[in-house]
């Protein structure tokens, strides 16, 4: 009774080892098209950081935290930044836009978990930019 059970499902067994390989290369890009990522090198992943302070900065500004509104040009000067501050890292490293956007993502959801940690999360926050404004070549102002 059971060796007639297997044949009977056999010729299923096969096809599915047949297809299911087939269906999976078909939905996976070829190895060679995959770029090789390099590690991001530590001036890459402080400006990248300071990108994405720079965007909560900004997003601060806009609700009009305390201590953010000494920040001037923030959101423009900030987004210049890291656009090139990305195309650097992408240069070095080999990473995609994709890659890209998913490491920025990933950054700004630890600085998020960081400034929910902070007694103080606007005064965090303006620590955190004031560290990175010499990056745009300002000088943080006294708040």
């Amino acid at each position: 009774m059971m060796n007639r059970s297997l044949i009977a499902i056999a010729p299923l067994a096969i096809a599915l080892c047949v297809l299911l390989p087939q269906a999976a290369r078909a939905a996976d890009p070829p190895a060679a098209v995959a770029p090789v990522v390099k590690p991001l090198p530590p001036e890459d992943e402080v400006a990248l950081r300071c990108g994405v302070i720079f965007a909560l900065g900004a997003k601060a500004q806009e609700r009009g935290a305390p201590g953010s509104a000494g920040w001037t040009g923030l959101a423009t000067r900030g987004r210049e930044f890291f656009a090139r501050a990305g195309a650097k890292a992408m240069d070095d490293t080999g990473m995609t836009r994709d890659q890209l956007r998913s490491a920025s993502i990933g950054m700004a959801i630890a600085l998020t978990g960081e400034l929910s940690g902070a007694p103080d999360t606007d005064k965090a926050l303006a620590a955190k930019v004031d560290a990175c404004l010499p990056l745009l070549g300002v000088t943080p102002t006294a708040q």
